[in-house]
């Protein structure tokens, strides 16, 4: 009989409890961003990680669809439309967020949050008020 594969189960409230929270300021650094991040493991060539974080995040967009599932917190999502508009609201502790490709998108958590993620590996970080123009 073969060996079962590894299973690994993540719980995001106990993986989440040793994370460091991230301040997030105008002079934060990627590299400083980067080292927040618990990454749990990869799907489909993404990466399954955990961030807690407090303040706004620069703009971001990626080559494919990003999941998003609240931890903890209010997290207060902006999205912008390739085409122009914008899409603003707030996620909260249980409630999934799928942010399209290709979309410019940042989040804010004015009194900290969690979030477990699935992202891919291609895309790009701005810090102009609209990176849309850039």
């Amino acid at each position: 009989m073969a060996d079962p594969l590894p299973l690994t189960v993540h719980h995001p409230d106990h993986a989440a409890r040793h994370l460091v929270p991230l301040v997030i300021t105008a002079d934060t650094s990627v590299d400083e961003a980067m080292a927040a991040i618990k990454p749990l493991a990869t799907f489909n060539g993404s990466t399954l990680g955990l961030v807690r974080f407090e303040g706004r995040t620069p703009w971001e967009i990626h080559d494919d669809d990003e999941f998003l599932l609240i931890v903890d917190g209010d997290i207060h999502l902006e999205i912008l439309n390739p085409d122009g508009g914008e899409l603003r609201g707030v996620a909260s502790t249980g409630q999934v967020v799928v942010v399209p490709a290709k979309h410019w998108h940042r989040q804010d958590a004015p009194t900290g949050g969690t979030v477990m993620f699935i992202t891919g590996p291609n895309g790009d970080v701005s810090k102009q008020e609209d990176p849309r123009r850039a």
